[in-house]
């Protein structure tokens, strides 16, 4: 039986203080600040044991969390933990840690991933459900080398731990204990540091010992466990049951009741208490039906299954009752015994195979003296089957966990050896160092010497490398000025310009413009202003674009916004007719401002082309292949010479547009979002640019 591990993962702490009460949530506006505090509530009350109002506040705030991964997964933990603990509905609990789980994994929550395995590791073991569990521990297995948080990878390491204690790997068990205790003792921050889970490990290691029958050993680990126990009610109480089985296997009834006095006398009446209760109680029984003091050891088995009932364990029950039924038999109450024992055959052989047939022997010897030989010859045979088929299984456990043992002697014997080597390579270094000292101080006037020559150069060398490249910085400082001169030269003249012509003439001539004149060249002289302001922000954009740390901001951009805005921005020339094409609703990936001055330049290029022509028209379509976006403008206008188009291409021409920054901004911004600028057709009747994106 495997009472020790059923506690392995009781994670939290007994405090003083009972009951807590609710915080009122209408005084916290904010959803996240609500969920935060109730978050802490729950917290609480789960500290206090209060497992029953942990149910409901855990679903509270369940509706509280939907939408939110994150707590969402925290308050299914909490509803699970009083689920399991409360009423023992491990199947819901069960339920409510996987959705734990789901949603943490989506969060990337490690560290609650981590809390909810612990649990739900165990109940896959207790129910059987061993694909799950299977699926679950290679999932630990498979992440835990990639945690780089220690509080996280101690979670994984214990439910590792676990997958070798409940199938009896007990060696291997032990060698990942104490790789988890040297993570939560030197690994982690004081502030950090969980004596409960020491304690967990420290006990289990205990019930390993006591599994394996080296006693000695189990009591050793016992007196260092204590330590950690102390303050932990839980762990004290199966830390006294271990004490309890030790002894009772040298059968020492006096140390066994003392520590059954003990467990009895911690004050908080909890489940685990009465489940170690009601393992001591039948340990002890047994001692006394050994001896055959049937009277005591009918007295303590009644206590064992009354403790086993109050703890809802259902296994403590189940070998209590079987003890019950050895003891009836002792007492020749053949008929009372058959009719016990049958009435647990079942969960018996499901808890604890060891139990299960010891029981069948006795049904069968009750068989047997009870005259029934045909129940007796049935019993006996399958008593013998079960023994048989354990004793193989015991026998490869045996065999598995000297193998483990062997492998972790090879390896302590291994980095003995290892440590051994580096002594000896450390010795001779230093006999080597002591004989080449002489050798080095000869050698190192003439090392220094040359050492200082080649310094010398190697920094003339240096020197020269950073003046070069401080001169091609500079030359290239130059052109960037020459061209942003260029551009101001060119770009700002016209809206400047228009300013100046209205205010010149609204001083000499103002008695003599009308007043709808006066409005009109209002009118124009504003939307020169707005577009210097615009052709301004497009120099300091393409200025930044200059500097060697700028990164501009890519993030996907629909093409309807792009045509939205190209439509808003050029609402006023009436004159043209602009159409826009994007039939696939297509999406590319680029820098919304850079891109929006980009069209902005074009289109005010192609406006700047219709000028004395007929119906003119402006289009802008989209279009994708399989690894590229392609956005299109075309104007049915006269065509661009090769002069013009020089500053598409060479980075040295400064060519620049009566209104707007022209073909050079148009190039610099284009590479610097990386995107390709092709003149697809230029005929006199008209003009087809291409900007092509790639698809991410």
């Amino acid at each position: 039986m495997k009472q020790f591990t059923l506690a392995f993962f009781l994670f939290v702490a007994f405090l003083s203080a009972r009951g807590q009460s609710a915080p009122n949530l209408n005084s916290y506006p904010a959803d996240t600040t609500k969920m935060r505090v109730w978050t802490e509530y729950c917290k609480k009350v789960c500290l206090n044991e209060n497992f029953p109002l942990l149910s409901t506040s855990a679903k509270k705030g369940i509706a509280l969390s939907k939408g939110n991964n994150r707590f969402s997964s925290i308050f299914y933990y909490y509803e699970g933990i009083g689920y399991e603990y409360a009423t023992r509905q491990d199947s819901l609990a069960i339920d409510c840690y996987e959705r734990s789980l789901s949603f943490a994994k989506k969060e990337g929550d490690m560290e609650q991933v981590g809390n909810v395995i612990r649990r739900l590791y165990y109940l896959y073991y207790l129910y059987k459900k061993n694909d799950r569990a299977t699926a679950l521990i290679n999932y630990v297995k498979s992440s835990v080398k990639q945690v780089k948080n220690w509080e996280v990878k101690a979670n994984f390491l214990v439910c590792i731990c676990n997958s070798y204690l409940f199938y009896d790997e007990y060696e291997q068990f032990i060698n990942y204990a104490f790789q988890t205790i040297d993570v939560y003792e030197h690994k982690l921050p004081k502030s950090k540091k969980n004596n409960t889970n020491i304690a967990n490990l420290y006990r289990n290691i205990v019930g390993a010992y006591i599994q394996m029958g080296q006693f000695d050993k189990a009591l050793e680990y016992c007196i260092v466990a204590e330590k950690y126990c102390l303050q932990e009610h839980v762990n004290l109480a199966y830390l006294y049951s271990y004490y309890v089985k030790i002894y009772s296997n040298g059968s020492q009834i006096d140390l066994e009741k003392r520590y059954i006095q003990k467990l009895e006398a911690l004050n908080e009446n909890f489940y685990d208490k009465q489940s170690c209760l009601g393992e001591s109680y039948t340990a002890f029984s047994e001692n006394y039906l050994k001896i055959n003091q049937l009277s005591e050891a009918t007295k303590y088995i009644e206590k064992a299954i009354r403790a086993g009932i109050l703890s809802k364990n259902r296994e403590v029950v189940v070998e209590a009752t079987t003890t019950k039924g050895k003891i009836l038999y002792a007492k020749k109450e053949y008929q009372p015994a058959i009719k016990l024992l049958l009435s647990i055959e079942k969960d018996a052989k499901m808890y604890d195979r060891w139990n299960y047939t010891d029981m069948l022997y006795v049904i069968a010897q009750c068989y047997k003296l009870s005259e029934n030989s045909d129940r007796a010859y049935l019993y006996l045979n399958t008593y013998t089957l079960a023994k048989d088929t354990l004793l193989k299984e015991t026998a490869k456990k045996n065999i598995a966990n000297a193998e483990a043992r062997y492998q972790n002697n090879v390896k302590l014997q291994e980095i003995r050896s290892l440590k051994a080597e580096n002594t000896i390579h450390q010795l001779e270094e230093e006999k080597s160092k002591s004989q080449i000292t002489v050798l080095l101080l000869v050698l190192l006037m003439v090392v220094g010497i040359s050492g200082f020559i080649y310094y010398k150069s190697k920094e003339r060398k240096k020197t020269n490398e950073k003046l070069q490249q401080l001169n091609a910085e500079l030359d290239e400082a130059n052109q960037v000025k020459a061209r942003f001169f260029g551009i101001l030269n060119h770009d700002l003249r016209s809206p400047l310009a228009n300013l100046i012509h209205l205010l010149e003439l609204k001083k000499e001539n103002d008695h003599a413009i009308d007043q709808a004149t006066i409005i009109r060249l209002e009118n124009q002289s504003i939307d020169s202003a707005q577009n210097l302001l615009i052709s301004m922000e497009d120099m300091l954009l393409w200025g930044k674009g200059q500097m060697s740390n700028f990164e501009p901001q890519m993030k996907p951009i629909s093409v309807e916004v792009l045509f939205r805005y190209i439509a808003s921005y050029f609402e006023s020339e009436t004159k043209i007719a602009f159409s826009f094409e994007n039939s696939n609703d297509l999406k590319l990936i680029s820098d919304e401002n850079i891109l929006k001055t980009i069209l902005r330049n074009l289109t005010s290029n192609a406006i700047k082309a219709l000028v004395r022509v007929e119906h003119p028209s402006i289009r802008w379509s989209a279009r994708h292949d399989d690894d590229f976006t392609y956005l299109t403008i075309t104007d049915n206008g006269h065509g661009v010479s090769k002069d013009h188009l020089k500053a598409l291409y060479d980075e040295t021409e400064v060519v620049g547009v009566k209104n707007g920054l022209g073909l050079h901004l148009i190039r610099d911004l284009s590479g610097i979002v990386d995107c390709n600028i092709e003149l697809e057709s230029s005929t006199p009747n008209g003009t087809t640019f291409c900007l092509r994106f790639r698809k991410e």
